[in-house]
């Protein structure tokens, strides 16, 4: 939705429409008619925030849209933002040993639910034997893009030590070398 002008100018580009079921104000342009709805930047900010605290607490989708009066759709949009951002971020400096010539991997794959049951997500996870840290994960499809996404997603050094033990899924065989 395109953003509103200025208080003064509203009442030349947009008219009042009726109401939204949140409670917001729609306004309606009076050229071409599209929608447009009054936001605050601030408050989207302190809600993204707020998501990014009740996902730490592993909160649920369905609470956090309650908690926050937002859609889960809107929640789901937003929290998959949050956990792709992760993966720039994973502590993987920790792993940088120079003696260490071969990391061990475990690689999987677990199947979770947004909203209904028939819309399935596989959260794919890479974790480094020793020392228990998530190195690599991808939210994805099961088939051979999710393994691809998860392998690109371990850091490039890492990929170049590492010995990756699967549960021999048909994906893992075309992403993974087998040794």
């Amino acid at each position: 939705m395109p953003a509103l002008p200025k208080p003064e100018d509203r009442e030349k580009w947009f008219y009042r429409a009726s109401g939204a079921y949140y409670g917001k104000q729609n306004y309606r342009c009076r050229q071409c008619n599209r929608q447009a709805v009054e936001r605050k930047p601030s408050a989207m900010l302190e809600q993204k925030v707020v998501l990014k605290r009740l996902l730490l607490e592993r909160v649920s989708l369905r609470a956090i849209a309650r908690i926050l009066h937002v859609s889960v759709t809107w929640v789901v949009q937003h929290a998959k933002q949050c956990w792709q951002s992760v993966g720039d971020r994973l502590p993987t400096g920790k792993l940088e040993h120079p003696e260490i010539a071969l990391y061990c991997l475990e690689a999987d794959e677990v199947w979770t639910f947004v909203g209904a049951k028939d819309c399935p997500e596989w959260v794919w996870l890479a974790i480094e034997r020793r020392s228990r840290l998530v190195v690599g994960f991808h939210i994805g499809d099961r088939g051979q893009e999710g393994a691809l996404g998860l392998w690109l997603s371990i850091h490039e050094k890492l990929r170049q030590k590492a010995l990756v033990f699967t549960d021999d899924w048909d994906a893992y065989a075309t992403i993974f070398d087998k040794g």
